[in-house]
């Protein structure tokens, strides 16, 4: 985990894990120095670690910033949050997978 990502997420403004609210610049910051860490799933994507399931649109809105070579890799952990047509992020994450080529798909499917 990365000290200055930590150190930002501490700040409401940057608190992916309950505010519900981030949008722009502050996603953007966040999906940049994200995009450069290892393992986002187990620590900073983790869906436990959020407030609510509303929550969880952050990661998704972090996860669309970033490089395609780099949104690649989510589409095994996306497919996870397709678990429950209830959920609130489940037709967000339809759309965001919907945006990969479909090569890119068939092949981790």
């Amino acid at each position: 985990m990365s000290k200055l990502i930590d150190n930002l997420i501490k700040k409401y403004e940057y608190n992916i894990y309950i505010n519900e609210n981030i949008f722009g610049e502050k996603l953007d910051k966040l999906a940049l120095l994200l995009e450069k860490e290892e393992n986002n799933t187990e620590t900073y994507f983790n869906p436990l670690r959020y407030k609510s399931k509303f929550s969880w649109f952050n990661i998704l809105y972090i996860i669309e910033r970033m490089s395609y070579t780099r949104k690649l890799e989510y589409i095994p952990f996306l497919i996870e949050l397709l678990q429950d047509a209830n959920w609130p992020t489940f037709e967000y994450t339809v759309s965001l997978l919907v945006s990969y080529n479909k090569n890119d798909l068939l092949s981790l499917l």
